[in-house]
């Protein structure tokens, strides 16, 4: 079809600036440019180079009630890569609203939110037996204490220090006893809820 003589309002006014807006970076309206010859034959579809739109950027977030600010770098947060791994497997618990615990064929606890059943559990759970001691170091320790737990074959676990292992704990060391306070603050809001065994 013809061409209109006039254009609309913001249509091109030729095939050059046609391409031209769609991202070429030269445009010729002959037909010797065609792959097919064709006077005014337009490219295709598929030849259309479509720009591409950057996404989105969410801005930080600041929580009402202690004025925290939530920024994008949660998402980088292990306890929360952590959690969207496993959600798929607790995603019953969680929509479930309220859950009954039992225990051998018993009920010790109903109407329980998930995000209490952990303490449930721990609150409910059978440490007979167990005898919890803390010690700040291995003088500390009993003969025996000191073989069961660290001196027994058996159980010890022990790892071998290498050069790149000492740079990366000396990397950590000063980032976590250095005088710069922003280094630490940030270490201990991306690892504190990956840390076991942490003696206070």
């Amino acid at each position: 079809p013809e061409r209109p003589a006039v254009p609309e309002a913001g249509e091109p006014e030729s095939e050059v600036e046609q391409a031209s807006l769609f991202g070429g970076e030269e445009a010729d309206a002959s037909p010797e440019s065609t792959e097919e010859g064709v006077e005014g034959e337009a490219e295709s579809e598929e030849e259309i180079e479509v720009e591409e739109v950057e996404p989105v950027v969410l801005p930080d977030r600041t929580h009402e009630i202690d004025g925290y600010t939530l920024t994008r770098e949660i998402y980088q947060n292990p306890a929360i890569m952590r959690l969207r791994t496993i959600y798929p497997t607790i995603r019953q618990v969680v929509e479930a609203g309220t859950l009954t615990v039992t225990k051998g064929g018993n009920v010790i606890a109903t109407d329980v939110p998930w995000s209490d059943l952990p303490e449930t559990l721990d609150n409910n759970s059978d440490r007979s037996g167990v005898n919890v001691q803390r010690y700040k170091g291995l003088g500390e320790m009993n003969a025996d204490d000191l073989y069961d737990t660290t001196m027994d074959p058996d159980q010890r676990i022990m790892l071998r220090v290498t050069a790149e292992d000492a740079m990366a704990a000396d990397d950590i060391f000063r980032t976590l006893m250095g005088d710069d306070v922003e280094p630490r603050r940030n270490f201990i809001r991306a690892n504190a809820l990956e840390v076991k065994n942490l003696d206070v």
